[in-house]
């Protein structure tokens, strides 16, 4: 499919534009406007708000509203990325990270628009790290399913569009109670009432939002087309993590205990689902500082 050229002044759509990752991309976009040629952003979310289009893009009748604004770039960040949810509604994570996604890229394409979606390194089971962009995938639940499933379906729409394949996310942009991963473990460690009993089995590579902010502007400048990765570099587990933050708020952690298996749920997790991100790199990403400091300076700045 021919993809027509992009104008100078250009309305970027940002979907979830709200979330842990939307407002952090957003919040890039503004900054960088003028260099980027961009003239507006408009903001998606699911419950209304003021400032944002509140539509719910399950609902081919919002998804249809949406495509009546004027946008010529969308980033598209919405997803049920809980994989117990999507264990629990499988129709729900079919239409929000499948056949949304798919009607954004067809969309788009028939405009000549540019779009990049948020995709995640669990299309890869964690049986077989690292991976690159052109590994196999194999993914062992639906949210994995659902999101490659959405690959496929931008890719089809245009070989122009752009996926960016993402790990376990952390931020505070949107608030620190957005950020899963660092609320849970600070209230774990201030509730010294009981022991808690972390994951020290599952390998995960926290990665801060802001890098991958960096990440899409980048995708963006130079129009990027087919798969990339963008991760941060530390090997951590969720016990591993809560003791390191422990360590960085000098809050006590002997009742933070190591659990050596991973914890019962509902959706099969990848075990090491490690991606590479040299081909990001090779476009220009700057490979991103330490998670201690970077944990440090969003904790204590």
């Amino acid at each position: 499919m021919t993809i027509k050229r992009l104008p100078i002044i250009q309305r970027a759509l940002v979907t979830g534009a709200s979330g842990m990752l939307g407002s952090e991309i957003v919040s890039l976009l503004a900054r960088k406007k003028d260099s980027l040629g961009i003239s507006d952003i408009l903001k998606h979310r699911h419950r209304p708000a003021e400032g944002f289009l509140s539509l719910d893009l399950k609902k081919r009748s919002d998804l249809k509203r949406l495509a009546e604004f004027d946008w010529d770039v969308v980033i598209h960040t919405a997803a049920n990325r809980d994989p117990d949810s999507c264990a629990d509604n499988p129709e729900e994570a079919e239409a929000l990270n499948h056949q949304a996604t798919a009607f954004l890229a067809e969309t788009a394409a028939k405009r000549g628009a540019y779009m990049i979606y948020i995709s995640t390194d669990y299309v890869f089971s964690g049986n077989n790290p690292p991976y690159t962009e052109e590994s196999p995938t194999d993914p062992i639940n639906i949210y994995g399913k659902t999101k490659l499933a959405g690959e496929r379906a931008l890719l089809a729409a245009s070989p122009g569009h752009c996926a960016l394949r993402v790990p376990f996310l952390y931020g505070i942009k949107a608030g620190i109670e957005r950020a899963p991963m660092l609320y849970g473990s600070i209230k774990a460690l201030k509730d010294a009432s009981k022991d808690y009993f972390l994951d020290d089995v599952g390998v995960r590579y926290p990665t801060f939002t802001g890098d991958v902010a960096d990440a899409v502007i980048l995708l963006l400048e130079k129009r990027a087309s087919g798969i990339y990765h963008c991760s941060g570099e530390d090997k951590m587990t969720k016990y591993s993590i809560a003791k390191l933050i422990g360590d960085i708020l000098n809050l006590p952690s002997d009742h933070i205990k190591p659990l050596d298996k991973p914890a019962p749920t509902k959706a099969a997790r990848p075990l090491d689902s490690h991606i590479l991100t040299d081909k990001l790199k090779q476009l220009g990403w700057n490979t991103p500082p330490p998670f201690s400091e970077r944990i440090e300076n969003l904790l204590k700045g």
